[in-house]
């Protein structure tokens, strides 16, 4: 499997050395040193941001340990003055000392790449745990919504059957009504029969049905 390219841009943004101070808990500077300050405990800040907080603290940005820092302005602005007084002091210099400056300098890259991995890392945990925690929530909170489904679900096929049965109910009672209409129009001609046998009085129908025989027997 053929292993991806890296370009020259790719590998000098790799090499290059990054301000360290905290600009907030999650993050640095980042600007690539070019002229800056380097401290006793190997951070390094850019021009920028060294004269903005050595007005008021002598301690590293960093650190924050109440020591003072002792630091030591590095680099050029401009890259050609930088590599010229580069190519002059390798060679005024030994190769010994060639290669012992070149093993600080590597040291000093090494700590810095490891100090960037490691704040990288730190940073992908803590967003892990708050993805974590994110998850953690939404999974209680559809716990919660579930149950809440689950619970009006269940009150309102509760409350269906109340209302089936309340409709039951009001047939039954509606039917019971109907008797009971009908029992009382029975009972009041029953008790109207009953006022009219004790009066002595013809019903209306039985006094037509008289009056009439009377009149075919006269004629």
């Amino acid at each position: 499997m053929a292993q991806p390219s890296v370009s020259d841009d790719q590998v000098e943004e790799f090499a290059t050395l990054r301000c360290n101070f905290p600009v907030n808990k999650h993050q640095t500077c980042g600007a690539i040193i070019k002229e800056g300050v380097f401290l006793r405990c190997r951070h390094l800040l850019c021009k920028e941001h060294a004269q903005e907080w050595f007005v008021g603290s002598d301690e590293c940005p960093v650190c924050r340990d109440g020591i003072c820092a002792k630091r030591r302005h590095v680099g050029r602005a401009d890259d050609r003055e930088r590599l010229k007084l580069l190519q002059e002091l390798l060679v005024t210099s030994s190769p010994l000392e060639v290669q012992e400056a070149a093993a600080v300098a590597l040291e000093l890259w090494e700590g810095q790449k490891a100090e960037e991995f490691g704040r990288e890392v730190a940073r992908e945990q803590e967003l892990m745990a708050h993805v974590n925690q994110l998850n953690r929530t939404v999974r209680r909170r559809l716990t919660e919504a579930e149950s809440a489904v689950k619970s009006q679900l269940a009150k309102t096929e509760d409350l269906r059957r109340k209302v089936v049965e309340a409709d039951r109910n009001l047939r039954q009672d509606r039917e019971c009504v109907s008797r009971l209409q009908s029992r009382i129009q029975q009972l009041h001609r029953s008790s109207q029969q009953k006022l009219c046998d004790a009066a002595g009085l013809t019903p209306p129908k039985k006094r037509l049905r008289s009056s009439l025989f009377e009149d075919t027997a006269f004629h």
